[in-house]
């Protein structure tokens, strides 16, 4: 968790997912604006917490009309996939990963209604039928919240973060980020927020 910079209202709720993933239900929904971190957490969660881990970008069929249909095949085909041979077969492996899999579909706000809710049968099936946890990666604004992002059917069926950062967030990432990056300058970084992205590509340009 050292490598994101996530305020400690988020960040608190992160490590309980990391901590309690075996609890929690099939489906999560990451969402906030563009850049706050979204993705990139989303794949070292996945790795966290699941044996094998599938990444799936909604736009790439943005044309396909089946898109859904597709991406939920290729899925389930990986119920064929044989698992990490240590953590498979050898009777001694310490590997307890509440998943053996997670499916990770970016940009999922991109879908059309009738698309999404092609998946809302689909994501609790064969989250049961092959213990997978699935994340949707979900761009939101203040003009277009969750709620109206997403159907109601895949809403009732998501545990959801919100990652956006606030203003009332914006000192304390402030600080986070200049401890981590000292040559940001601090009106730079707060007329940047919340893109953490732009901020990043700053800091590594500079670096």
């Amino acid at each position: 968790m050292e490598q994101f910079i996530f305020h400690a209202e988020l960040k608190n709720k992160l490590e309980f997912i990391i901590e309690k993933s075996h609890k929690l239900g099939g489906v999560l929904c990451f969402h906030g604006l563009p850049g706050c971190g979204k993705t990139t957490f989303s794949e070292y969660y996945a790795h966290k917490v699941a044996k094998e881990v599938s990444v799936f970008d909604a736009n790439s069929h943005l044309f396909d009309r089946t898109s859904a249909a597709n991406i939920l095949n290729t899925i389930k085909e990986t119920g064929n996939i044989v698992l990490d041979e240590d953590a498979e077969n050898n009777p001694h492996s310490n590997d307890n990963r509440a998943w053996d899999r997670c499916f990770i579909i970016d940009e999922f706000h991109n879908l059309s209604e009738k698309r999404q809710d092609a998946y809302k049968v689909s994501l609790e099936k064969v989250s049961k039928e092959l213990n997978a946890l699935f994340i949707l990666i979900v761009n939101t604004t203040r003009e277009r919240p969750l709620n109206k992002t997403l159907t109601s059917a895949i809403l009732s069926r998501c545990q959801a973060i919100d990652f956006d950062i606030k203003k009332h967030h914006f000192d304390e990432v402030t600080y986070l980020i200049r401890r981590k990056y000292p040559m940001l300058d601090e009106k730079y970084i707060k007329q940047t927020l919340p893109d953490l992205r732009q901020v990043m590509k700053r800091a590594k340009l500079l670096s």
